[in-house]
């Protein structure tokens, strides 16, 4: 595991420091990256990490998407936290998918208490009703779920499958929702708790990328977005990444050489083809992942890419390499 050098607060551009941390409460852990970079990978190699040596860590998943359970190798995730694996050293990994009707129809029951609201809320569709009240809402809710996780104890820590980086300001920034919602009142008073606890030192946002041209500059300009609203930003996860030997090895080869190889047959034909690839490719990853350290001081952790993609059993070696993404080594103390 590598991290480019620098201090994660003071550097420009670097990880945002965020207040202290909420005594207490597990730390949160999100996980956003443009969309086909792994975060849903990621974020389950977190959760196993975090829960190596006998924690219990709650992974949450909040777009329905099952990339992430099937890896684990289930269907989807259970609508209320359930165990779904079992990390190194006896620790936990539970999980659940969180559906914005369930949640909005829970917080009725429990915060409105109108029988009335909840029917309407069923007869005409609660993700509708929710947008017709406010477009924010939902993501005020989900988010709150989150953090109300965070603090009522039983968790070492909670990793959020986050939208994609396209979405994942709007879903964080609670405070741009609170101009949705009513000035007063407790969804009010919930949108701006949850926007104090995820500016606060108990959460950190992290960023998938991949070593390539237009997913590290979108990275970095979600990055930016991120800073600007507030948001503790944690680390950049370089993932999909070529075997640095590997890499060494093809682009040592001249032109001459990988000529030279292909006149010798088919078979040799074919492997020169796979160098010069590998060599082009090489090529864009140093290029782009230089760009990245350049452009963020803050830890990088290095993933490398899997062959055949992404089983359980990779996802238990992946844990090892996130390192660098545990709360503890990228908050300023």
């Amino acid at each position: 595991m590598s991290a480019s050098q620098g201090s994660p607060s003071a550097a420009a551009g670097g990880p945002a420091a965020g207040g202290p941390a909420e005594p207490g409460a597990a730390a949160v852990h999100v996980i956003t990256g443009k969309g086909g970079t792994g975060k849903s990978t990621i974020a389950g190699a977190l959760a196993l990490r975090l829960a190596a040596g006998g924690g219990r860590v709650l992974l949450v998943e909040v777009e329905g998407r099952p990339s992430i359970s099937a890896t684990l190798g289930l269907r989807e995730f259970p609508g209320a936290p359930a165990k779904v694996a079992t990390a190194a050293g006896g620790g936990e990994v539970h999980a659940c998918s969180l559906d914005a009707e369930v949640v909005l129809e829970d917080y009725l029951s429990s915060n409105v208490g109108s029988s009335l609201a909840i029917a309407a809320a069923r007869k005409f569709g609660v993700t509708e009703f929710a947008t017709t009240i406010a477009p924010g809402l939902r993501d005020v809710l989900l988010s709150g779920f989150i953090v109300a996780e965070a603090r009522r104890g039983g968790w070492s820590a909670v990793v959020v499958d986050a939208p994609p980086t396209g979405r994942v300001a709007r879903f964080l920034d609670v405070t741009r929702a609170l101009g949705e919602i009513a000035t007063s009142g407790p969804i009010h008073r919930q949108a701006a708790d949850t926007a104090a606890f995820l500016r606060s030192g108990s959460t950190r946002v992290h960023m998938v990328t991949l070593a390539e041209p237009l997913p590290a500059r979108e990275s970095m300009e979600a990055l930016d977005e991120l800073r600007a609203v507030g948001l503790p930003l944690g680390s950049v996860v370089a993932n999909r990444l070529l075997d640095d030997a590997l890499c060494d090895a093809a682009l040592s080869l001249s032109h001459d050489d990988v000529a030279a190889i292909a006149g010798a047959g088919p078979v040799a034909a074919a492997l020169a083809s796979e160098l010069d690839d590998v060599a082009a490719r090489a090529r864009v990853q140093r290029r782009s992942f230089g760009d990245l350290a350049a452009g963020w001081p803050g830890p990088v952790a290095r993933v490398p890419a899997l062959p055949g993609g992404v089983r359980i059993e990779g996802l238990y070696d992946v844990a090892e390499l996130v390192s660098a993404l545990d709360h503890r080594e990228v908050r300023d103390e």
